[in-house]
């Protein structure tokens, strides 16, 4: 049978009959393209419509080399032929590098007269290629464009259709056009498969052979929406704690591995088998170290450093300033000079120091203390008490870490000439309702109820407008809002519109936070929001006194976001109080009890005492009794003799407790819970007390004749202190963000110190005669510093002081690498990245660590009670209870993102603004919530996992798009490709171009093309992460990627995890083996140090039925030799119980 006779012209007629339609004009086939072969019979007589009619009729005439040849409509086929005829070259390479070529197609969708020619569409059965081979130059094979069609499917299926075609494309799906292919084989084609702008091709058994390019996918679908979102660093995480350390009883502190962004007011929650704690976050920090941030080395792209060593352990013995370590350790004398030396437990638990000098021989390690660089030992509480560590201590050996000094600096400016008895700075607070903005665009009418308290603010949506659109920002100018533009300007961004109304937003901006309030000794007092410029501020009459001391605090009710701002001021010699809400206007308040003696000295103090308790205290030099009000100064009530005698003179509140102290020389000090019910103290040394101040745990008071202070960690118990005043004596003092600040008589300067045990120093300051007075620290705009008012009755000098604390941590090792910072102390004003140095004379390669400044970061928290029972604790950060957020930079495989427009599709392509040519694929979503498109938040989880330092900022754009161009190829083959056309690949010859794997699987621009693959010499791979090299055998994978949960036996050599061996969870670094576990394997320095330990002093014992130590042999109640020899006993004995046999006879004789 001759080969056209297998197939019956009825086949060919159907096919080609459902092709064509019919038309009011009718065009004549009168030949086939010149240079087609086909076999079997085909109908040639035909009718079409089409916009391209004329183009048609010539190439029906003439024939054509380069036009398409084959259209294909809904359920039309084109089967068991052979074609040829279509000649043309490659164009020029795109940015990608790829090339398109001048000739059509052999198969291509049948465009109709236009996109609406609905009979062209694919709707219910797409056409359908078997067994067709086809021959030509710079030509395609099958070319698929879902611009062609605005409706259908836009796709053909394949199969034994092979391209040999050089310097062409094999198939081509573009503009969202998809094929299956199966056994669909190109040869020397310039692309073998290219799916371009959204096209989609899935292919089985297929392959590419020779040619440029193997499978390739460029870019996405344009017509696409994408789901957008931005990142999320912020607001769906809170400040981390990496440690809580404890004495084995109480909470001693706390150690962030992020202190967090924005706080204003935050709650710590800690857990434990202990109870009775009770730890206050009180202080938040500004140019603050919020992150000591690991990342890669930039070299081998691998973070950590390397070498760097842990050593834990048990103490020999030790003395203020030394420590003798474990008999057994075996490292050199260089090993740890440098490093931190912690003790962990037993005795002196929570101290520390930095290793001076070690002794292999002694095993001796002196250190010096960190804050000041003096033999001795600092403490996780500095001021507490230091102990001698003994042979019960614990200590652990680890790399230190230390930050410069942020910047100290003063500047001068001037006030009114007055007499200016105090300073303080208010925190302020208001309401406001229906305000509206200026919108970025046509929207209009959206307005807003503001709540401003401190340094945030609070926003909720009061009516949603018309002709908004999603993203617009409605800006509410600061001037509206107590504060300047545009400094203090409130940015609304609309992330939800509905029909125009605004639904959702995000809010950015910052407040002015409040003013500094100079109390004058008359009614001009004056005000400043930054310190620097002042103005006017009348304060009411004082009656027959003296204005004299002023305290404020925000007003909380226990239960409401708001909290109003007051501030009181009261007289030396007059019962007159002065209110104000903003520190600009005063009015007069309600007197103070007619009972309690002003003539002389009256200080005041604010604290919040209790769930929605404000209580202002007032105590007076001339009187016991004192003074309260819980309704900020509305009303106010005497507490008769509640101190225990006349003389106090200052007040301040902290820790929970009211502490008020006396002058005049005298050692009486008394605190109270409630500021009403007191019970004296004792100072450590008769003083003229005149001022008092609560901050790093802590409480400072000074003394006007003596520069000798005191301070207490509960308010009860009193130590000397000395003052650090370079000339003068104390005035007043003060507290902020780190630093205690003292002024003086000294006329040139500030005298500071972070902990008052810490070393004093002195900022200088322009002159001012007789020194300064008042002295107050505040954070307008968040920018703290520190300002004093000069003393006299014609002061005019203000000194504007910036006096940071410094930043100080630990670090975390694990495998010789540092993997985090853990911060002690957050530190700040740092207005520029500190400097960072890790010191360990062991590592080989350093670790890269960069240092992260944030403001409002959570500061070192009061420990009101450290509770009991606490053997070891964690702490959390209460999110629903906090009103701040931590600034992560995201890297790893999970992506925090806000702004979500819709729930994306599993499998899209992701990419990030800051990574424009990086593309990540969409796992799934984690922690989808929200209500409303545009305002969703989510978790991504996205593969490869994100890099460190690839990580995006806070707000980096994202796009998600589902319709990109891929290739999906499976049980493929690639052969020789990279070695280019018929010429080069000189077949069956060798080719004269080299092949390139890189060109096998080649994506660009969004594209992705995915495989299972083998080359021409049998190698196989899936994707570019693992493959598998059939000489030898060798697997290789990406490391990152490799993950075997779920595997039930792995051998790896003779070692064997899974099936009837052990079940092993974890390799342990633990030296104390306190999981007790059948499945935690120790690492070797885990078990040394644990033999250590075990063996070498300190108390610790050996448990173990025999033990043979050189000749020395020891059983149950036997000590002999293993050789038989004597025993030789060169030191002197006591016996202390009775001895029996021959040894009662040498005893006789030697006495």
């Amino acid at each position: 049978m001759e080969e056209k006779d297998k197939f019956p012209p009825s086949s060919y007629f159907l096919d080609i009959k459902s092709f064509i339609d019919q038309s009011p004009f009718y065009l004549t086939i009168q030949n086939i393209p010149k240079g087609a072969m086909l076999y079997g019979h085909i109908h040639t007589m035909g009718n079409y419509r089409s916009l391209l009619a004329a183009r048609y009729y010539a190439n029906a005439v003439q024939g054509s080399l380069t036009e398409d040849m084959f259209y294909m409509r809904n359920g039309t086929g084109l089967r068991n032929c052979t074609i040829t005829g279509l000649t043309g070259t490659l164009g020029s390479a795109n940015s990608y590098g790829t090339k398109r070529p001048t000739a059509g197609a052999f198969v291509s969708l049948d465009p109709g007269w236009g996109p609406a020619h609905t009979d062209a569409w694919i709707i219910n059965k797409s056409p359908y290629v078997q067994n067709v081979t086809t021959f030509g130059t710079g030509c395609v094979g099958c070319k698929i464009d879902g611009d062609l069609h605005d409706g259908g499917n836009d796709s053909i299926v394949a199969n034994d259709f092979t391209q040999v075609i050089s310097d062409g494309i094999g198939a081509w799906l573009l503009n969202n056009g998809r094929a299956e292919m199966v056994s669909v084989f190109t040869y020397y084609s310039h692309i073998g498969y290219l799916c371009e702008t959204g096209g989609r091709a899935r292919a089985t058994n297929g392959n590419n052979s020779y040619g440029t390019y193997g499978s390739v996918a460029e870019g996405v679908d344009p017509d696409e929406t994408p789901v957008t979102a931005i990142i999320d660093n912020k607001f769906q995480y809170n400040a981390t704690v990496g440690l809580t350390n404890t004495d084995q009883a109480g909470i001693l502190n706390l150690e962030y591995t992020h202190a967090g962004n924005d706080y204003t007011e935050a709650q710590i929650d800690i857990f434990g088998a202990g109870s009775n704690e009770e730890v206050l976050a009180d202080e938040f920090r500004d140019g603050a170290m919020i992150q000591a941030r690991v990342v890669d080395d930039q070299e081998d792209g691998d973070a950590g450093g390397s070498s760097y060593l842990i050593a834990s352990n048990t103490a020999q013995q030790g003395t203020t300033t030394q420590l003798s370590l474990a008999a057994t350790d075996g490292n050199l004398s260089t090993a740890y000079p440098g490093m931190k030396l912690v003790i962990t437990g037993g005795a002196g638990v929570g101290q520390y120091g930095l290793i001076d000098t070690y002794n292999s021989g002694t095993k001796v390690a002196t250190v010096i203390k960190e804050t000041d660089g003096t033999a001795g030992w600092d403490h996780f509480v500095p001021g507490t008490t230091i102990i001698t560590p003994n042979s019960s201590s614990t200590y652990q050996i680890e790399p230190a870490i230390s930050f410069t000094v942020p910047a100290k600096s003063a500047t001068n400016h001037s006030i009114a000439s007055n007499q200016y008895n105090d300073v303080e700075f208010l925190e302020t607070a208001a309401q406001y309702t229906a305000l509206s903005g200026t919108a970025s665009s046509n929207g209009t009418g959206a307005t807003f109820d503001v709540n401003r308290v401190g340094l945030k603010y609070y926003v909720a949506l009061n009516a949603g407008g018309t002709l908004h659109t999603r993203l617009e920002t409605i800006t509410i100018a600061g001037t509206s809002l107590g504060g300047a533009t545009p400094a203090n300007d409130l940015v609304i961004t609309a992330t939800t519109v509905t029909s125009g109304a605004v639904v959702d937003f995000d809010i950015s901006g910052l407040p002015v936070g409040g003013n500094y309030i100079a109390v004058p000794n008359n009614t001009a007092g004056q005000y400043s929001t930054d310190g620097s410029t002042w103005s006017a501020s009348t304060f009411p009459s004082s009656g027959s006194g003296n204005w004299t001391a002023v305290a404020s605090g925000l007003q909380n009710d226990g239960s409401s976001v708001y909290k109003s701002s007051a501030a009181i001021a009261v007289c030396t010699g007059s019962s007159n109080t002065a209110v104000s809400t903003n520190g600009t206007t005063w009015s007069a308040g309600t007197a103070l009890p007619g009972a309690l003696n002003t003539a002389s000295g009256q200080d005041i103090a604010y604290g919040y005492t209790g769930l929605g308790v404000n209580t202002f205290v007032v105590v007076s030099e001339s009187d016991n009794d004192i003074a309260y009000s819980l309704d900020a100064g509305g009303t106010w009530s005497l507490q008769s003799a509640a101190l225990p005698n006349s003389g106090f003179k200052a007040v301040t509140y902290g820790k929970g407790l009211f502490v008020a102290v006396t002058g005049g020389g005298s050692t009486s000090a008394a605190t109270s819970e409630d500021g009403i019910t007191w019970t004296a103290r004792t100072l450590p040394a008769s003083r003229d007390w005149v001022d008092i101040a609560w901050g790093n745990g802590r409480f400072i008071a000074i003394a006007a004749d003596n520069a000798t202070g005191a301070y207490s960690m509960d308010g009860i118990t009193w130590t000397a202190l000395p003052i650090g005043i370079a000339s003068g004596l104390p005035k007043q003092i003060t507290y902020g963000q780190g630093m205690f600040a003292v002024s003086s008589t000294d006329a040139d300067g500030i005298a500071y110190s972070e902990y008052g045990t810490t070393p004093w120093a002195t900022q200088a300051v322009t002159s001012a005669t007789g020194g300064y007075n008042g002295i107050a620290f505040g954070n307008p705009n968040r920018t703290p510093e520190f300002v004093a008012v000069g003393t006299g009755a014609s002061a005019t000098n203000v000194a504007n002081c910036v006096l940071g604390a410094r930043a100080r941590g630990r670090v975390s090792v694990a495998s010789e690498k540092i993997f985090a910072v853990r911060i002690t102390e957050p530190g700040s004003t740092y207005s520029s990245a500190p400097t960072i140095t890790v010191t360990d004379p062991n590592n080989v390669d350093d670790v890269v660590i960069t240092a992260r400044l944030g403001d409002g970061a959570l500061g070192t928290p009061t420990i009101v009670a450290p509770g009991i029972g606490f053997a070891t604790a964690t702490a959390e950060i209460n999110a629903a209870a906090s009103n701040g957020n931590a600034d992560f930079l995201q890297n790893g495989s999970f992506i925090a993102v806000r702004r979500l427009t819709e729930r994306p599709v599993p499998g899209s392509n992701i990419t990030f603004a800051s990574l424009p040519d990086q593309y990540f694929k969409l796992v799934n979503t984690i922690s989808f919530l929200g209500t409303n498109d545009g305002s969703y938040t989510t978790f991504l989880q996205v593969s490869p996992s994100m890099s460190i330092g690839d990580a995006p900022v806070d707000g980096d754009a994202i796009e998600m798009r589902i319709r990109f161009s891929q290739v999906r190829l499976t049980g493929h083959d690639f052969l020789d490709i990279g070695t280019g056309g018929f010429v080069t690949t000189n077949y069956p010859g060798t080719p004269t171009v080299d092949p390139d794997q890189t060109k096998e699987a080649f994506d660009a621009d969004g594209g992705r093309v995915f495989f299972t693959a083998t080359d021409q010499d049998g190698n196989f791979r899936v994707g570019d992460l693992f493959s598998i090299e059939q000489s030898t055998g060798v697997a290789t994978l990406n490391a990152e990627a490799f993950n075997i949960a779920g595997l039930q036996e792995l051998t790896l050599g003779e070692v064997t995890l899974g099936g009837n061996s052990a079940s092993v969870s974890e390799f342990s670094t633990d030296p104390f083996f306190t999981a007790n576990s059948d499945s935690v394997v120790p690492t070797q320095r885990a078990i040394k140090a644990y033999i250590e330990a075990q063996i070498g002093g300190g108390g610790a014992t050996l448990n173990v039925n025999s033990i043979t130590a050189g000749d020395i042999f020891i059983s149950n109640n036997v000590i002999t030799t293993a050789s038989g020899e004597l025993i030789n006993i060169t030191a002197n004995m006591n016996f202390t119980g009775s001895i029996t046999g021959l040894p009662v006879a040498y005893n006789y004789f030697l006495r």
